[in-house]
């Protein structure tokens, strides 16, 4: 399986099929956990084991992936220079 199908299966595809499938199975037991239904003790445990799932994702799959927004820095304008030593000459004028 590859990355582009592998993480988000592991990251949403897990979680959405485990309450899923679980909510019409679980919905009539009347077994309780710490004094809680099964079926919200199922739905309160998968809050965290999202997490840890879409953590997994982001580790096995997307952590060595680039980010084209944060890997190579802007080129600098040619008018730069000339506007911000206009902007810092204007500020000091006027106090």
């Amino acid at each position: 399986m590859t990355g582009k199908i592998a993480g988000p299966l592991i990251g949403l595809g897990l979680p959405a099929t485990a309450l899923l499938v679980a909510m019409p199975l679980l919905a009539d037991t009347p077994v309780r956990v710490f004094g809680i239904p099964l079926l919200f003790f199922w739905i309160f445990l998968w809050i965290p084991l999202t997490s840890l799932c879409l953590g997994t994702s982001w580790f096995l799959f997307d952590r060595h992936r680039p980010d084209p927004d944060h890997d190579t820095p802007p080129a600098p304008s040619p008018g730069l220079a000339a506007t911000a030593g206009t902007a810092t000459s204007a500020v000091g004028r006027d106090h």
